[in-house]
């Protein structure tokens, strides 16, 4: 597996303006020399103002019925947590993230990979009484539940809301306005919502906030695989514009970021906070590392005889890419891949 990215390697330009006519020529021929010269691909450089509108995969040494990922967004993306029945990450320094009584949100990606027929925690703190849960319902739709001990409101239950399908990656922001609602927004549509304002008291509780199994105290069973990706939790509301812009994981707002978790680790036990406020989180009972990671584009492609090259069109945000080609014995080496800008006259190179 190679990544692409922005800025990683010494720029040699090419003028601007559209591909000559012999280029195209010999790329849709094959004549990989003669369309890039003897020093194969031109390194590229891309730069803010020059982001990449086309990804096209030259697959003139690509065997037949061989299984090809692209991936490309506006972000790398290695690695993400995988958390089987019980297993999970614990967020151990947390006093300053607590809810308390101000408002917050909570913004994960999450993708599970069997039917869901019993409860699973996506992020949740505290016991039945004093708690804060953003989960998965066993009627596999997602719910919140928030109480102060003295009043709890959940929207277990309670009707709306589409059922989740198994494998799908799903952008899921919740919004807890303590004097209005909890509002669930899924894929940046509003989900589910329902009133919070009788919730005054604090919810701050001893317990680790705990992201893939709810805690025990909670009193529901655990199961299925989730895998949950870039998690942020924010003291303040999101935006409409934040929300939208989480979905399409262009999403840079760090005011009042409380912990931003993004599981490209890897390896060892612990999840950096890349928000600077020193909140990691450790793996417990299991949890693992995954590649199998949310891309906003993701497509597979199934080559066949005589194809030569395949080419997907991209939004000008996407600057990070990576290609791999997979077989029934695994993953085989990458081969090449071609970038290239809105002129259609820059490339980059990518070879095994």
């Amino acid at each position: 597996m190679l990544t692409f990215s922005q800025g990683t390697r010494a720029a040699r330009w090419r003028p601007a303006g559209a591909v000559p006519r012999p280029f195209i020529r010999d790329l849709i021929h094959g004549d990989l020399n003669r369309a890039f010269g003897a020093s194969g691909f031109l390194p590229y450089d891309l730069r803010l103002a020059d982001t990449v509108r086309m990804a096209a995969i030259l697959g003139h040494n690509i065997a037949s019925d061989k299984v090809i990922k692209l991936q490309g967004g506006p972000v790398p993306q290695e690695y993400a947590l995988s958390c089987g029945s019980g297993e999970s990450a614990d967020i151990t320094a947390h006093d300053d993230i607590r809810p308390l009584l101000g408002d917050f949100a909570v913004a994960v990606r999450i993708k599970f990979l069997t039917a869901v027929n019993v409860f699973r925690a996506v992020f949740s703190s505290g016991t039945s009484d004093v708690h804060l849960h953003l989960g998965l319902g066993d009627d596999s739709r997602i719910y919140t539940s928030i109480g102060d001990g003295v009043t709890n409101v959940g929207l277990y239950g309670d009707a709306g809301g589409s059922n989740l399908s198994v494998g799908i990656w799903y952008a899921v922001v919740a919004n807890f306005d303590r004097d209005g609602n909890m509002v669930i927004y899924l894929d940046d549509s509003s989900y589910r919502t329902k009133s919070i304002a009788t919730v005054t008291g604090s919810i701050n509780s001893a317990s680790n906030p705990t992201i893939g199994s709810k805690p025990a105290a909670g009193g529901h069973a655990t199961g299925n695989t989730l895998i949950v990706d870039e998690l942020r939790v924010y003291k303040r509301l999101l935006t409409a514009a934040e929300i939208t812009a989480y979905s399409n994981g262009t999403l840079a707002a760090t005011d009042n970021l409380g912990a931003y978790l993004k599981f490209d680790d890897g390896s060892g036990d612990t999840a950096a906070d890349s928000s600077g406020n020193n909140h990691p989180a450790t793996k417990t009972a299991g949890a693992t590392w995954t590649t199998a990671v949310h891309s906003p584009l993701d497509e597979t492609i199934t080559w066949v005889a005589d194809k030569i090259f395949h080419t997907v069109v991209a939004p000008a945000s996407y600057r990070y890419w990576r290609m791999l080609i997979e077989s029934p014995a695994g993953t085989e080496t990458m081969k090449k891949i071609l970038l290239l800008n809105r002129a259609l006259g820059a490339f980059e190179k990518g070879v095994a």
